[in-house]
């Protein structure tokens, strides 16, 4: 994404023996040819259509400042970041304790209870979980915008040592990225649905905490468990506006979620859940 790691990456995945192909050859400053956010798929877009059309076995989408890293598979899918977690928790970790930020797919922490490890969950935000990995002296974490943070690197997260950890694994077990994450699988689950809102919006989060039902955890917003998914609700701290975002097992699921969670939200209800009729 012409960030910081453009030259370098190239020179250093080279060495583990793969052939690289750079699409970006040179950096760009100020970033005016693209957003290097991997967490947006539009921004992805070059890397999809590289990695189909040169039949490559594996897409790498480095950010501006390279700690934060994208996987796209030899399909041309996007391997989302808690799947490249869950991975990472099955093949490398026994018992682990895992940081996820409260955002992350529910993939993640029952990845860690089926290693008989612990999942704890913390608040969005690079330094909620660096600090968390420090105290906890956990093995691994991971947010939803493609940090991976680990033990072995003092809490540390480097896309580019992820990139290899990944390489050297499919060289370990002989498969593709593809086939590693194939049996995880993805839950019906929404990127951050925004919602305009000019109002209290403190009070409407304090609102659904009192009504939303479930298991409601209060480390940011509120988040309230389900059988079977979940449900989140921030107000937003640069604009004038509520965050959502919910998983369910299927669509039908996540709807009764969403209907059951914004109960109290008032007339916020109806625009959110208009939104995930979009």
């Amino acid at each position: 994404m012409a960030g910081a790691f453009t030259h370098i990456a190239p020179r250093v995945l080279a060495h583990t023996g793969v052939t690289v192909t750079a699409l970006t050859p040179a950096i760009d400053p100020d970033f005016s040819a693209r957003t290097p956010n991997p967490a947006r798929d539009e921004n992805l877009a070059p890397l999809i259509e590289a990695v189909v059309e040169r039949d490559s076995d594996l897409g790498i989408g480095l950010d501006g400042d390279g700690d934060r890293v994208v996987f796209v598979d030899h399909t041309g899918r996007i391997v989302r970041p808690e799947q490249l977690a869950v991975v990472l928790i099955q093949h490398f970790f026994d018992r682990p304790t895992v940081i996820y930020d409260l955002k992350c797919a529910s993939i993640v922490a029952a990845a860690a209870a089926a290693c008989s490890g612990r999942a704890v969950m913390q608040p969005s935000g690079y330094g909620f979980i660096k600090t968390a990995m420090l105290e906890r002296r956990a093995e691994l974490g991971v947010e939803v915008s493609g940090h991976h943070f680990y033990g072995a690197l003092n809490g540390g997260d480097d896309g580019l040592f992820t990139a290899l950890v990944v390489l050297g694994l499919l060289r370990r077990t002989g498969k593709r990225l593809a086939e590693l994450i194939e049996p995880i699988g993805w839950p019906t689950i929404t990127p951050d649905v925004r919602v305009p809102y000019e109002g209290d919006a403190a009070a409407v989060v304090e609102a659904i905490a009192t009504s939303c039902g479930g298991t409601v955890t209060r480390l940011d917003g509120v988040r309230a468990e389900y059988d079977g998914g979940w449900a989140l609700a921030r107000a937003s701290i640069t604009e004038s506006a509520v965050t959502f975002r919910f998983e369910g097992r299927d669509p039908s699921h996540l709807r009764w979620i969403a209907e059951h969670f914004l109960a109290g939200a008032g007339e916020l209800r109806s625009h959110v859940l208009e939104k995930l009729d979009d």
